[in-house]
């Protein structure tokens, strides 16, 4: 019994290995830009196994991060914003649910978050508007 088992356990890690060496990595690029009219933009963003930190956001500036998804997993990045006594969370990345591109812009303004759609358009999101 004991060999079977190591015996699948060994093909299971090689076909693991293989899959790491032949799927192409894919790599994202996630932006946050403050597109509010007059005030600085604190950024904090974050997933499971990452953190960009805490940054702060010029009016008409941007900040980004690349990486690539989980072999294994989910790769899930989120975001915290404030302005003065403002503040904002949402899903900036879910691995699996991007569709068009591998750059994903989000515009900040002073009636919310909008994502920048692949072809260009803008989408709202209205449920992400800020709040105390």
């Amino acid at each position: 019994m004991a060999v079977i088992i190591s015996r699948k356990l060994l093909v299971a890690v090689v076909l693991a290995a293989i899959l790491a060496l032949v799927r192409p990595s894919i790599q994202w690029t996630v932006s946050v830009e403050n597109q509010l009219s007059s005030k600085i933009l604190i950024v904090r963003c974050w997933s499971i196994d990452d953190s960009i930190g805490v940054h702060a956001v010029a009016v008409k500036s941007n900040i980004a991060w690349s990486f690539d998804d989980c072999l294994v997993g989910d790769t899930h990045f989120h975001c915290h914003l404030a302005v003065e006594d403002k503040r904002l969370y949402f899903h900036a990345y879910s691995q699996g649910t991007e569709l068009g591109g591998y750059d994903i812009r989000w515009l900040v303004r002073d009636d919310g978050v909008y994502r920048m759609a692949a072809n260009g358009t803008e989408e709202s999101f209205p449920h992400e508007t800020w709040g105390k």
